[in-house]
Formats: C-alpha cells, structure tokens, sequence
C-alpha cells in the first residue's frame, strides 16, 4: 500500500488539473507546525465592482430612522443586522437587494487618508499618493495579490471594462522595479470575448467528457481516501470525519453524473457600438463574460470598472452632462443624475450577483457566491457634506470619506455577513463628513485575509499594513483621531 508522506489538496488532486475537490482537514496526520494553518479546499473568487464620480450618502445609506437600531458592540463599531431594516435598505440599495442581505455587508465611516479625486488607484492599491514614496518596494494592489498568493495554482486577474474612451481602464495596479506604478489595462468587452472564448467551443459531446473528468476523479480521490483510512497514526476522531467525507463523496460522484455542463461562453459582443445607444449592452456583456469565465474557471478574480461617462445621456438614462460633469454641479438635476447613475450601475450588479448565486456549487457546496467576495467600492466618497444623510446637503468634495463600500459574500465562510457596520468615531470635522470615521486601508487587508493571505505577503520591510498612512486629507483627518486598526486581523465584527 502506498501512503502519502502528507496529506494535503494536491495529494487528492492526483496530479489533475482545474478540478477542486473538497477534503476534510485530518489534523493527526499533519505534521505539528502544520496544523495551525489548514487549507479547507474551497474555490473561492475574488471580485471588485468599481463605480466612478462619487455617490450622496442620502441615496447609499439607510436613513436616520431606519438605522435607528444601530447600537455600540465595541468601541469604534456600532451594528445593526440588515434584516432589521424595514423596506428597502435605502434608495440604491432597494428591493432587488433583499434576496442578498444576509450575505452582504454595508459599511459605513470607512475613510481614505491619502489623496483620491479621481484615482483609479484608491479601490484596491493602499497607495493613492506616491510623492516620495520608493514605489520599487510598493506591493502591487490586492487583486494581484490575491491572484498570486491565494491559490494553488496562481490566477490571472480579468479586468473588465464599459469606458467612454477607444481603451477600457481598470483598477488593477503593478509596480515596477524602476519605481514606475503601472496601471494594468482593462478589456472592453469585445476584447475579452476574443481573449478568452473565440476559440471556445464545448458541445454535449465535450459537456458529458467533462462531467466525466470530474467524475473519474472522485473515484481516483475515493481510492486514496481508502488506503488513508487505513493510516496507523490517524485518529478515531479523523477517521470519522474521513468516513462521513467518503458520503459526501459518493452523493458528489452521483451529482456529478447528472448534472448538466456548468460551463458555456457568453454571446459575441462584437459589433455593439461604444455609444450611448449602445452602452447597456456593453454592460451587459461585461457582467455575462465575467460571469462564464469564473464558472468555466478561467480565472478566481475578476475586476469590473465600467465607466461610461458621457455614454449616458438624459435621454436614455437620466444624467444630463456625463456622469462626471453632473458631479461637479450641484442643483438638484445634477443629484438626481448622480443616483440615475448608480440605478443603472446596481441593475447590472444585482443581475451579476443572481447569476452568481444561480445554481448548487457541487463541488464546494453552496454557490459561487456564497464562495465568493464581491467588494464595491467607490473612486470618491459621500459628497452630502457634513450632515452626511440629508438631502439638501450637498458638498462636492473630492476626498474619500465616508466611501461607498459593500462587501458581498462570505468568501466560503470566513466572513460574518448579514450587517450594517458603522465605523465612526466620536471625533468630528467642521466639513464634508461630519464623524472621523476608520481607514479603508482595513478594507482591503480584510479582503486579503479573507482570500487566505497572510501579512507579510503584503507588508513592506516587516511594518504592519498596506497602504499610505500619511493623511492628506487637508488636515481634515488628523492621524490621532482616525481608527487605522491593527493591519493584521480582520474589520472589527467581520471574521466569522
């Protein structure tokens, strides 16, 4: 009988490639130094969905009355459960949101301390401003991080865009060694349809021959499971769990057999022209290429930034002036673009998160979703000044306080989900966001740890955290009344 010296994902695997099995942890097997730290085999995604311009906290936020349930859990945290929240969670945040409410997390007081305006770079690299910064020993941003150090194999993140220009952009960050930060290009939709299913073809043929594959492996996996089973030094305790794991593993075979293919490409999008008339349709095929390419595996992290600007027209989608011209202006037209903007940008995410969520991750149980992060997050922050909820408020800064940020998904259960966060502190301002709030720079380390990584992935010369610390926020947001946190664990009352 061969065993395995350790036990451990690619043990199972055998050598296949693309395929994940899930597989108990069967601590008496691993070696002492190991235990501590044990992979649980979960496929899990890393996605970030962009929006651009700003938001006003009276259309983001639940209203005063409705978040009346917030109570202090810690110091800095209040919380309430989004359940409580009757109706709609706010004017953005409506009814299509109901069925994803206890597996999302709005955050609320997240605050950027270096520099934003309009900074592609402020959504997932911890560094807005880089004067006098070594850029050449900067980390790149979280997206690449997590695609190089999350998984077995490393991923390739897909950066996927809807932009009023000829070039799509992203929010994909590199650095370089000469100090250069680099901007990675994003792909319009046409260009990632040609990059990654031109030549995709899969018939009932190659649909059965795929089930097949993955069927053949479990019974590979079954085999090794019985010579382990079998191990001197394993543990009543984990043969148990192996036992009860060989269940689960003949109901995967049986599912397996059954089920249909899980993977086709989206439709062609060349020939939808990049204009106004054309632009939905544009989105669309953002959200379904991204959509098939995480489902046939292609990649574990996906970057949608669509922008569409001067696309939108009042006509079609009520923003007079392009999205980035009415947030300069602040009459009550230019408001109401401003949330006709962000309607059409939660039609196209609510339809992403329910194709995510459609259908039985058979593999990892739960969904693609459930097993997935979706952060949301925003170039620019709460423009409501410093009321922060009311309407007639209106300040067109150009910071990042008060950001718009939600999370959605539980990252395969390493989240708490299900809440409304409030991350304010006693600390006022006399402008713009009234409550000095914590950093976002958390934000992203708690995607990160989420993702599986661990610090020193990220750190720069052994010091705790990822991003600018600085505070040029216009003395706005002085260092000693900002919550930066400690850059090693997660948000307060996110880990699960």
């Amino acid at each position: 009988m061969n065993t395995p010296k350790r036990l451990g994902r690619r043990n199972f695997l055998m050598g296949a490639s693309g395929a994940v099995l899930a597989i108990p942890a069967l601590h008496s097997l691993l070696p002492s130094a190991a235990r501590a730290n044990i992979g649980d085999g979960v496929r899990r995604n890393f996605i970030s969905w962009r929006i651009t311009n700003g938001m006003f906290g009276h259309d983001w936020f639940p209203t005063d009355a409705a978040a009346s349930g917030l109570s202090v859990v810690e110091p800095n945290v209040r919380e309430m459960p989004l359940s409580d929240i009757a109706g709609p969670i706010s004017t953005l945040l409506d009814t299509r949101f109901d069925d994803f409410r206890d597996r999302m997390n709005l955050l609320r007081h997240i605050d950027r301390l270096d520099t934003a305006d309009h900074n592609r770079r402020t959504g997932l690299f911890g560094w807005g401003n880089v004067d006098g910064i070594d850029v050449a020993s900067l980390p790149p941003s979280i997206d690449n991080l997590i695609a190089e150090h999350a998984f077995d194999i490393p991923s390739i993140p897909l950066n996927l865009g809807v932009r009023w220009s000829s070039t799509a952009a992203s929010c994909s960050v590199t650095t370089t060694s000469a100090g250069e930060v680099v901007e990675q290009p994003g792909l319009h939709p046409a260009q990632a349809f040609q990059a990654l299913f031109a030549e995709f073809d899969i018939d009932d043929v190659a649909a059965a021959r795929r089930r097949e594959q993955k069927r053949l492996l479990v019974d590979r996996a079954l085999e090794h499971y019985t010579s382990v089973r079998n191990h001197p030094r394993l543990s009543a305790a984990d043969r148990d769990t192996l036992d009860e794991h060989v269940e689960h593993m003949y109901t995967l075979e049986h599912q397996l057999s059954l089920a249909a293919a899980d993977c086709s490409p989206p439709d062609d999008p060349e020939g939808i022209a990049n204009s106004p008339e054309g632009v939905d349709a544009r989105a669309q095929a953002a959200v379904d290429i991204a959509i098939a390419a995480l489902r046939c595996e292609m990649t574990q992290v996906v970057n949608i930034y669509l922008d569409p600007d001067v696309l939108f027209t009042d006509e079609l989608h009520g923003v007079a002036g392009g999205h980035h011209g009415a947030s300069h202006n602040g009459d009550p037209a230019s408001v109401q673009s401003i949330q006709n903007a962000h309607r059409w940008h939660m039609h196209y995410l609510t339809d992403f998160l329910t194709k995510l969520d459609a259908g039985q991750d058979i593999v990892n149980g739960g969904t693609i979703l459930d097993n997935s992060l979706v952060l949301v997050n925003n170039e620019i922050g709460n423009q409501n000044g410093q009321s922060g909820t009311q309407p007639g408020d209106v300040d067109l800064n150009h910071g990042a306080l008060d950001n718009q940020v939600l999370l959605i998904g539980s990252a395969g259960g390493r989240l708490r989900t299900g809440n409304y966060l409030d991350y304010r502190t006693d600390f006022t301002r006399n402008r713009w966001s009234q409550y000095i709030g914590t950093s976002y720079n958390w934000v992203l380390v708690t995607c990160m740890l989420a993702m599986g990584l661990e610090p020193e992935t990220w750190e720069v010369d052994g010091e705790p955290g990822y991003g600018d610390m600085r505070g040029h926020q216009y003395n706005m947001t002085p260092l000693d009344q900002v919550v930066v946190g400690d850059l090693r664990s997660y948000l307060p009352r996110l880990q699960a």
